[in-house]
Order: structure tokens, then C-alpha cells, then sequence
């Protein structure tokens, strides 16, 4: 699995994590949680875009997922990690 794919799946995971707890954060971590949703709706577009691509040449040997260059994925998954402990204290 490619380290974009695994940094991708974490972030969808701790993401649909904090979706369920958005109603109960304060209105300024629920203001910074509509901007990261944004910018993980951007990505995530990127992705079925690609996935697509992907599906269209199954019989090629093309392993790689972009969705963002991993440091912008790696950047978006630590600011989701820090919503969330904010959100705990």
C-alpha cells in the first residue's frame, strides 16, 4: 500500500471520527472543523477523480493514488488529530 493510500485512510478515519462529534464542540473549533472539512472535500474529489483514472486503466501497472502530495495529506491529518484533542480538554 502506498503511503499516500495509508496516510489517506487514516485521515477519512479519524475525519468520520470527529464528524460525529461536531455538534458538541465549541463554535471556534466548529469553525476550524468547516475548514478542514473543506479542505478534505477538495482532496477527497481528487481521489474519486483518481480512482476513477485508475479504473480505466486496471490492465496497467500504475500502483500509485494521488491525492496530494504526502506532506499536504500528512499537514491535514495532524490539523484533524489537533481538532480532535482540542476537542477532548
Amino acid at each position: 500500500m502506498s503511503d499516500e493510500l495509508s496516510i489517506w485512510l487514516k485521515l477519512k478515519s479519524l475525519r468520520d471520527e470527529l464528524k460525529l462529534q461536531v455538534h458538541l464542540m465549541s463554535m471556534e473549533l466548529e469553525d476550524e472543523w468547516q475548514q478542514l472539512e473543506h479542505k478534505f472535500s477538495r482532496m477527497n474529489s481528487k481521489f474519486e477523480r483518481t480512482l476513477m483514472e485508475k479504473a480505466q486503466h486496471l490492465g496497467e501497472h500504475r500502483e500509485q493514488f494521488f491525492v496530494g502530495d504526502e506532506e499536504e495529506l500528512e499537514l491535514l491529518l495532524k490539523d484533524f488529530d489537533n481538532l480532535k484533542r482540542r476537542n477532548q480538554q
